[in-house]
C-alpha cells in the first residue's frame, strides 16, 4: 500500500507525508511501514526539512490515544491492557503513562518472543508492573483501558469480554476489512473517532455496525468535540467507550512542524543543499 497525504494546518505551513506499507517486511527484520514527512516554508513553499515519518507517526498516534484515554476513561482508571507488541504498542504505554498514574500494564501479542521483548523494553522504566499475558482476553478483562495496536483483520477484542466502565482504543481498524473489535463490542459501546469523515469511509467496525443497522452517523462523536465540551464525552462511569484512531493530515502537519522547530532549537539534524 502506498499513501501520500498533505495538510496546511494553521501556522504549521505545508506538510506532506509519503508512505508505503509492505506487510511481509517484518519477516525480513524490517518495519512494515516506511514513511517520510516533508515540511515546506508556509510563505515561499521551499522545502525546509525531511523527517522520519515512522517515528513521527508513532509519536502522534500514541499521543492521540493518550488524549482519548484521558478524555474518555473514568478518572479512577489505572490499569492498561495492550494488544500488540510493536513500536506503536510500546509508545501507547509510554504516552498513556504520561497522563494517567498507572498501577499495572498487561500486554499480549501472538508472538511470545515479541511480547516478552516489549515487556523487557518497558518494565525497567516504570515502578508499576508490566506483564506479558498469553491471551487477548486476559489483557482485556484485566484492564480498565485497552489499546489495540495490531494489524489484525479479525477481532482481538470481543464484546462478551467487556465490563462496565471500560475504554477501548484502536489504531488498526483503518480499512473496511480491518476490525480489531467485533460487532458485539461496537453494539455494547458508545463510539468516538478522531475524524468522522475518514472513519465513516474506512473504519471496519463502524462500517460493519452501520450495515447491520445498529449504529447511525449521529451516534459517532469526534474527540475534538469532547475536548471542546467534556459533556459530550462519557455520560456515566459505567458506560463502555470505544475510540477509533485512523489519523489525519493535521496531526502530521502539527507534529512535523513542532519537531522541525525543536530540531532548530537544539541544532539537530543535517543540512542539505537542494
Amino acid at each position: 500500500m502506498f499513501a501520500l497525504t498533505g495538510m496546511i494546518a494553521g501556522s504549521t505551513g505545508l506538510a506532506g507525508k509519503v508512505g508505503i506499507q509492505l506487510p511481509d517486511n517484518p519477516s525480513h527484520g524490517l518495519p512494515s511501514i516506511h514513511a517520510v514527512v516533508v515540511i515546506f516554508d508556509p510563505d515561499t513553499g521551499a522545502p525546509l526539512a525531511f523527517l522520519n515519518g515512522n517515528a513521527l507517526t508513532t509519536l502522534r498516534t500514541s499521543a492521540g490515544l493518550a488524549v482519548a484515554a484521558d478524555a474518555l476513561s473514568p478518572s479512577s482508571a489505572r490499569t492498561l491492557g495492550v494488544l500488540g507488541s510493536g513500536p506503536q504498542a510500546v509508545a501507547s504505554v509510554r504516552m498513556i503513562a504520561e497522563v494517567r498514574s498507572l498501577d499495572r500494564v498487561l500486554l499480549w501479542s501472538p508472538s511470545p518472543a515479541r511480547r516478552n521483548d516489549a515487556v523487557a523494553t518497558l518494565a525497567p522504566d516504570y515502578d508499576f508492573p508490566v506483564m506479558a499475558v498469553d491471551s487477548p482476553r486476559k489483557a482485556v478483562t484485566g484492564s480498565e483501558v485497552v489499546t489495540a495496536c495490531t494489524r489484525s483483520s479479525e477481532p482481538v477484542v470481543l464484546g462478551d469480554w467487556l465490563s462496565p466502565g471500560q475504554t477501548v482504543l484502536t489504531i488498526g481498524s483503518y480499512a473496511p476489512d480491518r476490525r480489531e473489535i467485533d460487532l458485539a463490542a461496537t453494539n455494547r459501546a458508545r463510539t468516538f473517532v478522531d475524524l468522522f469523515s475518514t472513519s465513516r469511509q474506512l473504519c471496519g467496525p463502524i462500517l460493519e455496525a452501520i450495515a447491520a443497522g445498529t449504529l447511525a452517523d449521529s451516534d459517532i462523536v469526534e474527540i475534538g468535540a469532547v475536548l471542546a465540551d467534556p459533556r459530550l464525552g462519557r455520560s456515566t462511569p459505567e458506560q463502555i467507550i470505544v475510540f477509533h484512531s485512523l489519523g489525519f493530515g493535521a496531526q502530521d502537519a502539527t507534529a512535523g512542524w513542532a519537531a522541525y522547530q525543536r530540531a532548530l532549537q537544539l541544532s539537530l539534524g543535517q543540512r542539505a543543499v537542494l
